[in-house]
């Protein structure tokens, strides 16, 4: 194989699946970012929506910036939680590859990926936001049901989508960091109860933890298919 096409050999951590944990990753890395920074930080979050991240980051200490393509509307028939929606005030509404560059000193990038025709480009103009030495975390989900169509260009990322990245844009920026989120039983499960959850059957503070006792045994009778995919997959690069 010429080398230009073989993929790094990166380090891929995998962390344990817990509830909201989006929201629980980003709370704490954004808070041990701020501690080790001085005076006012902006943080950018590209394709914001409605802005669930808004107070988080702004109660942490950051100048809180939302940008969004803002060109979605929601289908009332919708089955997957969209139906209603209102977009958070933005800072730039444009495409991600229409975003200035050197505007902010952190950014987040959450469950955006996978709604831009160019994911490739996407992530390129987003590094390019931020400030030298500035850092984006990409949340991601390695698999998902189609939502927000039609904006809806695939499924999800593995983590060697940005480690090539990485390789290709090494000048410009570096991947810090990059984890999997749970295992294939995690995700399995929380398919089969998407529906109970979607419609409101059963809480969610009680479905996640019968989805667990169902993932660990499943893990034991069937420890082959552990690896095949996960919840999503967390990218952390750093602007050179």
């Amino acid at each position: 194989m010429d080398d230009s096409y073989r993929l790094p050999s990166v380090s891929v951590n995998r962390v344990k699946a817990i509830l909201n944990w989006r929201r629980q990753y980003l709370e704490l890395t954004l808070q041990e970012i701020k501690k080790n920074s001085l005076g006012e930080q902006t943080l950018l979050d590209i394709g914001a929506g409605q802005g669930q991240y808004r107070q988080l980051c702004s109660k942490i200490g950051f100048k809180y910036l939302a940008h969004d393509f803002a060109k979605w509307s929601p289908n009332q028939e919708d089955r997957n939680g969209d139906s209603q929606w209102n977009y958070t005030d933005l800072d730039y509404m444009c495409d991600i590859t229409e975003l200035p560059d050197n505007i902010a000193d952190f950014a987040i990038c959450t469950d955006v990926l996978e709604h831009v025709p160019d994911p490739c480009a996407a992530v390129v103009a987003a590094i390019s936001s931020l400030k030298p030495g500035g850092e984006i975390i990409f949340l991601v989900p390695q698999n998902s049901i189609m939502h927000q169509s039609p904006y809806w260009f695939s499924p999800g990322y593995s983590p060697w989508f940005f480690a090539e990245l990485a390789r290709k844009h090494k000048s410009s920026f570096e991947l810090r960091q990059i984890f999997v989120v749970g295992d294939y039983y995690d995700f399995l499960f929380e398919e089969v109860f998407r529906p109970l959850r979607l419609g409101r059957v059963i809480p969610e503070n009680l479905l996640f933890p019968l989805r667990n006792k169902l993932a660990s045994l499943f893990r034991v009778l069937f420890p082959w298919l552990r690896d095949a995919s996960s919840l999503g997959v967390i990218a952390v690069f750093r602007k050179k």
